[in-house]
């Protein structure tokens, strides 16, 4: 199972690839939000806040969580995947980068700063002061 730091080196690389960045693609691979599209949002961080991952625009927040077997990977446009695509959850793609959630636990699109579970948001607090 992926530990802590796992999670805070997955939200360090998807940081480096992502922030500042605008999103030119968006697809996820979960029939909740199917139709959820993040196309043109710029990416202001990825973070972990224990296991869970929260990528964020000034919109909403991605948040996911590896779960056992989970992985993001982050590679160039056109880049072959290292994971079966019918394994995918999440693509987020700009203008050079392209960041792919395989085997996500789960993954979830909730207003910017909010989350389905609210000790993530008082963590979130705690740390921004």
């Amino acid at each position: 199972m992926p530990e802590g730091d796992t999670a805070w080196g997955t939200a360090r690389r998807l940081h480096a690839a992502l922030a500042g960045e605008v999103l030119a693609l968006s697809d996820f691979r979960v029939p909740a939000l199917a139709t959820r599209d993040l196309t043109g949002q710029k990416v202001n961080e990825a973070v972990s806040r224990g296991k869970h991952l929260l990528i964020r625009t000034d919109q909403h927040s991605i948040h996911s969580h590896l779960k056992m077997e989970g992985a993001w990977h982050v590679h160039p446009i056109g880049s072959r995947w290292r994971q079966p695509a019918h394994s995918a959850r999440a693509v987020l793609e700009t203008a050079a980068t392209q960041a792919v959630g395989f085997w996500l636990g789960f993954v979830e699109v909730l207003g910017n700063r909010r989350s389905s579970m609210p000790r993530l948001d008082s963590m979130d607090r705690t740390r921004r002061g």
